[in-house]
């Protein structure tokens, strides 16, 4: 498997980390095509004027620099069918899946191989818990993985990675059980189809189902073809990336401090001791000056700038805007291409409010206040039907309050306090930690 390419340009200017010859015909050639030429027209529509606003780092729900609906109102959202809401009450026990039921996840086409019966429902239940967490919690899982600072990852972004575990779990063809050398939780091929894992005894027999799932994870991602090496990177490779989303529902925090050039998911320069000003002055610099590449910037390993999708590609960047800037785009670009499906991120995390039925985005509104999101979350939450499993995302987060038992989701308030959603956590633990795992968050942060 081949090492992923760590350049450093040759020589640095004042504002410019240049020279860059280092890099491989085939990855010059990986180009984004039209795409920056597209953006130019798109960026610049009544937004010009604001292309130079010094950065503005602003807390989640402070809404200081956020330009509020001046009236609330679903017209967007609510033109859905009026119909019954059932929905789990927090303490409700009522059609909860069970701790056991394995259905379409480990079945009798998948070899459990020299495990006890004790070890097989360790581990069992860990996927399962691992199951629901990336697949009923698709959102969230995907907005960790697009959060988190990859390394060894094929240049490939976060959310593809996600949505290869997606399709993970019902292609199990053995799980052993084997007494592995001192250190080794587990191990896995890379690159292969079906997942094929072996697990140390001991560590079944010693961990909690939590950290089991999450190192199912890890080897799973070997399996889809993500390695890594023994180096100062190794938290921040896919698979330590995609245990720590499982376990702490946060990605490890990038190794790299300063400055980090990438072309074409290429690090092509590094300057660790450089201030945010400098690294936005060089990101932008590259992106004018290699307009047929792909540029993308970090610094203390957060993405610099904004970034303009179209159905799924990015058609535009602007490393120096602002928040103010990047919601007035976005809403530009969404008025005027609805035949699009239009998607902004600042500095790595997404703009405005998104609302998902099912794991699929169905309304999105980039100037959206956190109030207006939590009303028509609330809204929504109260006129969708039972089988429609109602999130919200504001900024990069989760709205509100989510209690999740064995990593499926059972409870969700999104307009409760923060006092109010820790008492029900507690509740929850006193109750139920003895059958099940309980966790809880609110705003996308683990809160037990």
């Amino acid at each position: 498997m081949k090492r992923e390419m760590k350049f450093f340009c040759a020589a640095i200017t004042l504002f410019a980390l240049v020279g860059c010859d280092q890099l491989t015909d085939e990855q010059v050639d990986t180009l984004l095509g039209e795409g920056d030429d597209q953006t130019l027209d798109v960026m610049q529509q009544g937004d010009e004027e604001e292309r130079e606003f010094e950065y503005l780092d602003s807390p989640l729900i402070d809404n200081s620099e956020i330009l509020d609906a001046t009236e609330f109102e679903n017209t967007e959202f609510d033109n859905k069918p009026q119909l019954d809401n059932k929905t789990y009450t927090l303490n409700d026990t009522t059609n909860i899946p069970v701790l056991n039921d394995t259905t379409n996840i480990l079945d009798g086409s998948t070899n459990i191989i020299n495990c006890t019966a004790a070890q097989e429902n360790s581990i069992r239940n860990a996927v399962i818990y691992a199951t629901n967490r990336v697949l009923d919690g698709g959102v969230e899982y995907g907005q960790c993985f697009d959060e988190a600072y990859l390394w060894e990852n094929n240049g490939d972004d976060g959310q593809y990675i996600a949505d290869l575990l997606t399709v993970s779990y019902n292609n199990f063809e053995s799980i052993t059980c084997d007494d592995l050398a001192p250190n080794y939780n587990a191990w896995a091929y890379v690159n292969t189809f079906g997942e094929n894992l072996t697990i140390d005894t001991d560590f079944v027999n010693n961990n909690t189902v939590d950290r089991i799932a999450s190192v199912i994870v890890h080897e799973i991602l070997h399996n889809r073809g993500y390695y890594h090496n023994d180096t100062p990177h190794y938290s921040n490779s896919v698979s330590e990336q995609g245990e720590s989303c499982i376990l702490n529902w946060e990605p490890n925090p990038a190794v790299d401090t300063g400055y980090a050039l990438y072309w074409n998911g290429n690090r092509a320069g590094y300057a660790p001791g450089w201030s945010l000003a400098s690294a936005k002055n060089n990101c932008q610099w590259n992106k004018s000056t290699y307009p047929k590449k792909k540029v993308e910037c970090y610094y203390n390993g957060k993405k610099i700038g904004y970034e303009l999708y179209w159905d799924g590609v990015r058609v535009g960047y602007a490393p120096k805007w602002n928040y103010t800037s990047a919601k007035n785009n976005c809403q530009w670009n969404k008025d005027n291409y609805p035949s699009k499906k239009v998607e902004c991120f600042h500095d790595g995390m997404p703009v405005g409010y998104s609302l998902y039925w099912n794991g699929q985005r169905v309304g999105f509104a980039p100037k959206w206040s956190y109030n207006s999101a939590k009303n028509n979350c609330q809204w929504n939450k109260n006129h969708a039907h039972s089988n429609v499993k109602v999130e919200c995302m504001y900024r990069g987060r989760h709205v509100g309050y989510e209690l999740f038992w064995n990593g499926k989701r059972v409870g969700f308030e999104p307009k409760w306090t923060l006092s109010r959603s820790q008492q029900n956590c507690t509740s929850n633990e006193n109750s139920y930690s003895s059958t099940r795992v309980v966790d809880c968050t609110y705003n996308g942060i683990v809160i037990n």
